[in-house]
């Protein structure tokens, strides 16, 4: 009889010490005796990756793309090679996979590579031979060069070789329960949801929530592929799953925020005005997030000196405020025509604070509002949707 085959990923935390590797061992010994073929992915250990990138960059600030893929990739070479070490020291036969040897093949972007071709065989041969396979997540290869991912690419990883390797689901281990309705830091009482659907984490991914990176959740809807979010550490916990269908009756699922972003208004308020800050902000590279077909949000991060030097002659403000973005997500939406109406008056009419930018999609709201009142909008939209 054939046996059930999971994925599972184990982020930095998880895998931050030799404590830790040793309690991600059980977790795969768990899965190992329950039946399952195992295929293991794993991320660098704690922040060793923003310490690889900062001695690279204070080595050289204009360092080469394709030297910083070699150097930041070890990250992930190493925790799967340790972790390879330790299974095998508690009796199970483990073999450690860079990307290349796993199969990986990526698009060549450094920094920001895409899978276009994964070859299962490697894999495959592996559990043919009786081995637990530990892939260094965050990787691939184009020609003979080393790529990396996308921050948060290890769980790219692991959804991809899922796909390949005709994985129905897998499972993403991390320092938290599950997925909540609301950051625990900014909601106190937040819920621990245990269904969404593929679509309301990529609305909830790309709006902020780091519980699966966006390229991740995008992949496995797009593949199907279902991902069950559990604790490495509190294993009794159920956990968050993610699939098709999002399992809920409630109308909105969670709340994700996003800071950090500006808002640029034109003089000319026209369309001609609202076009020539778009064509100007394109031209330096800057992407538009929110529009109200006048003013227009951007990531501050985005804005360099000389974009604010383009900027002044058809702006009214130079030196803007600094907004939060609120974003209300919700299969339930499609059906339900008055959240929107409720999101106003909790905010507008209950709390007095001023909506500067408001955008909808069938299954999300987006809200744009002063940071400083951020987070008091927020505990009251949990409070008015989540109070049942």
């Amino acid at each position: 009889m054939k046996r059930q085959r999971i994925g599972l990923k184990f982020g930095g935390t998880s895998v931050a010490d030799d404590e830790c590797l040793r309690t991600v061992a059980l977790r795969v010994q768990e899965y190992i005796r329950d039946g399952y073929d195992v295929f293991v992915v794993v991320s660098a250990q704690g922040i060793t990756t923003d310490t690889l990138l900062t001695e690279a960059y204070r080595l050289d600030p204009n360092a080469s793309r394709r030297e910083v893929d070699q150097l930041i990739t070890t990250g992930e070479i190493r925790s799967a090679a340790k972790l390879a070490i330790v299974l095998c020291s508690m009796g199970m036969n483990a073999r450690s996979f860079t990307g290349q040897q796993a199969g990986i093949a990526t698009d060549g972007v450094y920094g920001a590579s895409s899978v276009v071709a994964i070859d299962p065989t490697p894999i495959q041969q592996a559990w043919r031979d009786n081995v637990v396979p530990v892939i260094a997540g965050f990787q691939g290869v184009c020609g003979k060069d080393i790529t990396a991912f996308k921050r948060g690419g290890s769980e790219t990883t692991l959804v991809d070789m899922a796909y390949a390797l005709d994985v129905p689901l897998v499972v993403v281990f991390k320092d938290v329960e599950g997925i909540y309705t609301a950051r625990p830091s900014e909601v106190s009482h937040a819920i621990k949801l245990s269904r969404l659907s593929h679509a309301e984490m990529v609305e909830l991914a790309r709006n902020g929530t780091e519980a699966i990176a966006l390229e991740a959740a995008d992949a496995a809807r797009q593949h199907n592929v279902a991902i069950l979010v559990r604790s490495t550490f509190s294993p009794e916990a159920s956990g968050t799953l993610i699939s098709f269908q999002s399992g809920t009756s409630r109308v909105v699922v969670g709340i994700s925020t996003q800071a950090g972003y500006i808002k640029i208004t034109p003089r000319d308020s026209t369309p001609a005005g609202a076009r020539e800050l778009l064509v100007t902000l394109d031209q330096a590279g800057v992407s538009v997030d929110m529009s109200d077909g006048v003013s227009v949000t951007a990531m501050s991060t985005d804005i360099s000196e000389r974009v604010l030097s383009l900027v002044p002659a058809i702006c009214e403000q130079t030196i803007p405020l600094a907004f939060t973005k609120i974003t209300l997500v919700g299969e339930g939406m499609r059906e339900n025509s008055g959240v929107l109406a409720d999101v106003r008056t909790v905010v507008e009419a209950q709390l007095g604070v001023r909506i500067h930018l408001l955008t909808t999609s069938e299954i999300a709201i987006s809200i744009l509002v002063e940071s400083d009142v951020s987070k008091a909008v927020v505990r009251a939209l949990h409070a008015h949707f989540f109070s049942s």
